[in-house]
C-alpha cells in the first residue's frame, strides 16, 4: 500500500459524506497518456471500482472528496504499472521461466510464513492468476535489476549491517526471574536480596536436573509478562536487555544451554537459549529488506519520471 493509500485508510472515518453531498457520485475519468501510450477511461475506472469496493460500507456513504482521492490514487497506480512495463520492455528485462518460477516460489514462501495463501492474495486484489502473473513478472524484473545494481554497494551495505547488528535479535531465550525489595518491577517487596538469590539458586539446580524449563518459569518467575508464555522472551538483542543479561546470553553456545545466575537491576535471572540466528542469516534478512525498499524506490521513480498527459476531463456524474 502506498503512503497516500495509507493516509486514506487512516482518515477514512472522517470522510463519510457530509450534509448536502450527493450519495451516488462518480468522479470524472478522462483518458491519459503515459509516455505517449494512451490509457482509456475504462482502465482507470476499473481500478477505481476495486478501491471503492474495498472502502465502501453499507450505511456509510463516502464523501465526494474521498471518492475524488480514490480516483486520483487509481490513476497514480495505473501510471506506475504502465511505467514499469514500459521500462521492462525498453531494457529487455524479461525473466526466463526458471527465474520467474524461482521468484514466485519465494513470494509464496513469504506468504506461507505469514499464514497466508496465494489464492487469498488473488481474491484480495480482485485479479485472475494470469492478471496477477503479468504484473508480478514485471515487478520481479525490476527487483532483479535492483539487486544487480546493488552489487557494487555490497561493502557499504555490509558496513551498515555491522553497525546495526547489535540492534537485531540473534538469540531467543526463556527466563526465570526472581525480584526482591529493591529491584525494578518487583513482585516481592518483602523479599530480601539474599532470599531471592537463594531461591534462584534452587531453581537453577532444578533446571539443570532437566526439569521442564517452561513449567518452572510458569510456577516461579516474577516476570509476569514472560511467565504466561513459559518464560519466552522472544528474539533479543544487545541493545534492549540489561547488559549483564545480554553478556550471559550471548556467551551460550548452543540451543538448550542454560546460564549461571545473572544479576541485573531487575533481580536474578536464569536464561535458557531456545533458538539462535547466525550473522549470515540475519544479513540475508537485512539485505532482503533493503532490496525491497530499493525496488519500491525504483518503481516510484519510474512513475515520477513518466510523462503523464491528462485529456480534458469530462464532468463528474451524480444521480
Amino acid at each position: 500500500m502506498s503512503r497516500n493509500l495509507l493516509l486514506l485508510a487512516l482518515s477514512l472515518a472522517t470522510l463519510t459524506a457530509s450534509a448536502g453531498e450527493v450519495k451516488d457520485y462518480t468522479p470524472a475519468f478522462p483518458a491519459i497518456k503515459v509516455n505517449g501510450e494512451t490509457v482509456p477511461p475504462e482502465a482507470l475506472k476499473k481500478r477505481y471500482e476495486f478501491w471503492l469496493k474495498v472502502y465502501k460500507a453499507p450505511g456509510k456513504p463516502l464523501s465526494n472528496d474521498f471518492l475524488d482521492q480514490l480516483a486520483k490514487i487509481s490513476r497514480e497506480q495505473i501510471v506506475q504499472q504502465i511505467a514499469i512495463r514500459q521500462h521492462v520492455e525498453k531494457e529487455k528485462l524479461t525473466l526466463t521461466p526458471e527465474s520467474l518460477k524461482e521468484d514466485l516460489d519465494a513470494f509464496k514462501a513469504d506468504l506461507a510464513a505469514q499464514g497466508k495463501k496465494f489464492e487469498d492474495v488473488l481474491k484480495s486484489r480482485d485479479k485472475t492468476e494470469d492478471e496477477f502473473m503479468a504484473e508480478f513478472a514485471q515487478r520481479a524484473a525490476i527487483a532483479r535489476e535492483t539487486r544487480a545494481a546493488a552489487e557494487k554497494d555490497m561493502p557499504e551495505l555490509k558496513g551498515t549491517f555491522d553497525k546495526e547488528k547489535e540492534k537485531m535479535g540473534l538469540r531467543r531465550a526463556s527466563q526465570i526471574r526472581f525480584s526482591y525489595e529493591k529491584t525494578l518491577y518487583t513482585a516481592h517487596p518483602q523479599r530480601t536480596k539474599e532470599d531471592a538469590k537463594k531461591e534462584a539458586g534452587h531453581a537453577l539446580e532444578r533446571a539443570r536436573k532437566d526439569e521442564d524449563f517452561t513449567t518452572l518459569a510458569k510456577q516461579l518467575s516474577d516476570d509476569t509478562v514472560s511467565r504466561e508464555q513459559g518464560g519466552d522472551l522472544g528474539w533479543l538483542s544487545h541493545n534492549y536487555i540489561p547488559k549483564t543479561v545480554a553478556t550471559a546470553l550471548y556467551a551460550l553456545e548452543k540451543t538448550g544451554d542454560i546460564t549461571e545466575l545473572v544479576e541485573s537491576e531487575q533481580g536474578f535471572h536464569i536464561l535458557r537459549m531456545t533458538d539462535q540466528k547466525t550473522d549470515d542469516d540475519q544479513f540475508k534478512a537485512f539485505l532482503k529488506q533493503r532490496m525491497y525498499m530499493r525496488t519500491l524506490a525504483a518503481e516510484n521513480k519510474l512513475a515520477k519520471d513518466a510523462k503523464v498527459e491528462i485529456e480534458k476531463a469530462a464532468d463528474a456524474t451524480t444521480k
